[in-house]
């Protein structure tokens, strides 16, 4: 079986929306070998699959979409075709080129369920001594990142946010008094590799509970839509332990604390197949108690311009100097496709089974979501609105 090498035109090696993915396809023939013909073809598409139930009553969900598909023979058939092409010992080497769509979410792979959204190429090398068709021999994955945008396009992301919450901890007839929580962000939109600046405070003076833990987390929260269901799933991108065993009757505040967001978070989008989305919360872990926190939804962007303004005052320490932060090194250096999404670089061949695990849909054209399912096809301009399942929702609980 050959081998295969690519040469992207391009080194950063990720594509924005609109760029043509153009390089250099090599063959390596090991032993002579002829051949129908060499094909590339280059894919973009989406898809989730999820089980619900047990034994008799599970049930198989599932949802896929297809961006793009374009094939290009490097190698053209001979006249008659049965005869084949002759391919001795040696390196072969084809250029390539395709311009992507304008408008497609971001390579993305689900943490826990069978959801992706994935862009490669797939070669064929079509042997003449196989009668029955075969899948290609390879797949060379590349990664799509949302174009860079200018937050201050969309200045209410860079607006601050403060919210004050208080709970009480126990019945009306009992003597202690309710636990006050503050926060406040100085934004609401960031980028992967940045510091989340926030502010937080919590008044215990007049409970009779100890916390036992108060930590501030970056959640993602990811829906997964189906012909006819919505599978929703949580996890902890970064957290921070801000204090651990606090005496009941205190009170704490931590000024310009920070949490960092990892380089190669995805950004916000949203697809057919699923929308992906992000909220900070300060919480504490109160024993015997319901936990009480405060939530911000906030949105990660892929190289942003912004303007920050100061936190909780200028007294803090932060300036209302201009802050100018476009696509950053940090994504150049995780630009072979980050760990959380377990694609190749691209610089080298993977087998063709290499796509995330996922059970074979039934065809696509017989389903059709439902109307009230986020259909829409993706845009751009969605990265940078508020989420919209987390908007409209009561960020105090």
């Amino acid at each position: 079986m050959p081998r295969f090498d690519v040469n992207f035109a391009d080194p950063k090696r990720y594509f924005y929306p609109g760029e043509t993915v153009a390089g250099t396809l090599t063959v390596r023939v090991d032993e002579p070998m002829r051949t129908k013909k060499i094909t590339l073809e280059f894919e973009g598409k989406s898809h989730v699959s999820w089980m619900t139930g047990h034994g008799k009553d599970s049930k198989f969900h599932w949802n896929s979409e297809v961006y793009f598909k374009h094939k290009d023979i490097l190698l053209p058939p001979t006249s008659p075709p049965e005869e084949g092409i002759p391919l001795q010992v040696g390196d072969y080497t084809y250029p390539f080129q395709y311009q992507l769509p304008k408008s497609l979410p971001p390579s993305f792979i689900a943490p826990i369920t069978s959801g992706y959204v994935q862009y490669c190429m797939n070669v064929t090398v079509e042997d003449i001594e196989l009668s029955a068709p075969h899948h290609p021999d390879s797949q060379i994955h590349f990664k799509v990142v949302p174009t860079p945008v200018d937050l201050n396009e969309t200045p209410q992301l860079l607006e601050p946010r403060s919210e004050t919450v208080e709970k009480f901890l126990c019945c009306l007839c009992c003597e202690s008094g309710p636990i006050r929580l503050r926060a406040e962000l100085q934004k609401q939109a960031f980028q992967g590799g940045e510091h989340l600046v926030f502010s937080f405070e919590h008044d215990n003076k007049t409970t009779n509970k100890s916390l036992r833990k108060v930590e501030a987390r970056l959640m993602q929260r990811v829906t997964f839509y189906s012909s006819s269901r919505e599978e929703t799933q949580e996890f902890t991108i970064s957290s921070e332990v801000l204090s651990e065993d606090v005496p009941p009757g205190s009170e704490g505040a931590w000024k310009d604390a920070s949490l960092t967001i990892p380089p190669d978070t995805e950004p916000n989008f949203e697809c057919k197949c699923m929308l992906v989305e992000y909220y900070f919360e300060v919480s504490v872990d109160i024993e015997s108690a319901f936990d009480p926190k405060v939530i911000f939804p906030i949105t990660i962007v892929n190289g942003v311009r912004t303007t920050q303004p100061g936190l909780m005052g200028a007294e803090n320490g932060i300036s209302n100097a201009d802050t100018v932060v476009y696509h950053s090194e940090y994504l150049s250096q995780t630009a072979d496709l980050p760990p959380s999404s377990g694609q190749s670089s691209g610089l080298e061949s993977q087998p063709a089974n290499h796509l995330p695990p996922a059970h074979p849909p039934p065809p696509y054209s017989a389903h059709s979501p439902p109307s009230n399912l986020h259909n829409r096809p993706p845009s751009m301009p969605a990265i940078i609105q508020q989420p919209p399942s987390l908007e409209n929702k009561d960020f105090i609980s």
